[in-house]
């Protein structure tokens, strides 16, 4: 194949200049949002709760009554809410890694590959995870999907009670939940982290291949580089595909090819749907 083939040239790709759902610093303000609304629930809790304990000192039936809902209802809120701002802090570094990438692949990945996965999400942006951080986006990951939204899953009424209690207590732990806002402040931070610093910044190019298909170079910004392509249709008809791309690759571009050989491959596979597969190449 000629080395023409691949050109500058794409359309719809991810770039600096996004808007919407393609812009990271858009996820970010949402999930800044989300966590403003998350902090002013606590607060309204903690207040309300203050109230409930002194009136259940000594105050009657309906001074306490109105309290109670509101004090089983808000810190669970205040937990829904902060797990879905860490899941849009997480999307937003997604959408850094995917500069220079495809829309569709950014949309398919976040939202059928990963969707609420706090933890898979944190995994693929490469933000450094201790066994606690993995454990505090397990918690609220089950925030988002049940505990913050639906009934309890019950076997018995011993089961019940246990569930309430143990659902109850990590939603009102304060140390929980600072725990979690600092998360929050630190995924935010990783967000805008990974877009570059004057110290590491982020480089990126993007050549298209026929005209349907694409590769796309990115390295910088504190995580492992990355080349990620898509094969056009006539490519597919290659009995070695991935080694007829190498040779054009080495053809056009030495800096691609170098990054051909050393760093992290992924491809665009077009099926039914969109989807994401690592290659382990041969070098």
């Amino acid at each position: 194949m000629s080395k023409t083939m691949i050109s500058k040239k794409l359309t719809k790709q991810i770039i600096n200049k996004s808007k919407g759902e393609f812009d990271s610093s858009a996820w970010i303000k949402e999930g800044k949002n989300l966590l403003l609304s998350s902090k002013v629930l606590r607060d309204s809790w903690q207040e309300n709760h203050e109230k409930l304990i002194d009136q259940l000192k000594g105050g009657v039936r309906n001074q306490i009554t109105p309290l109670i809902p509101i004090d089983e209802a808000l810190p669970r809120a205040s937990m829904l809410l902060i797990g879905y701002a860490i899941e849009l802090f997480l999307k937003a570094a997604l959408a850094q890694v995917f500069i220079g990438c495809s829309e569709q692949l950014f949309q398919t990945t976040a939202r059928r590959k990963f969707s609420h996965n706090l933890l898979a999400l944190a995994q693929f942006v490469r933000f450094p995870l201790s066994k606690q951080t993995e454990e505090d986006l397990k918690t609220l990951e089950t925030s988002i999907l049940e505990d913050g939204r639906y009934p309890l899953t019950i076997n018995n009424s011993d089961d019940y009670h246990e569930k309430w209690n143990a659902r109850t207590k990590k939603s009102t732990d304060p140390a929980n939940y600072q725990r979690y806002r600092d998360l929050a402040d630190k995924l935010e931070s990783y967000a805008r982290f990974i877009s570059g610093t004057s110290e590491d910044p982020v480089s990126h190019e993007t050549w298209t291949i026929f005209n349907d298909g694409y590769i796309s170079l990115r390295h910088g910004g504190g995580i492992p580089g990355r080349v990620t392509f898509r094969l056009s249709r006539e490519m597919e008809g290659e009995l070695n595909p991935l080694q007829e791309l190498g040779s054009m690759i080495r053809a056009v571009s030495p800096r691609l090819a170098a990054a051909w050989d050393e760093f992290e491959i992924y491809e665009e596979v077009v099926e039914v749907t969109v989807s994401l597969k690592k290659h382990s190449i041969k070098k």
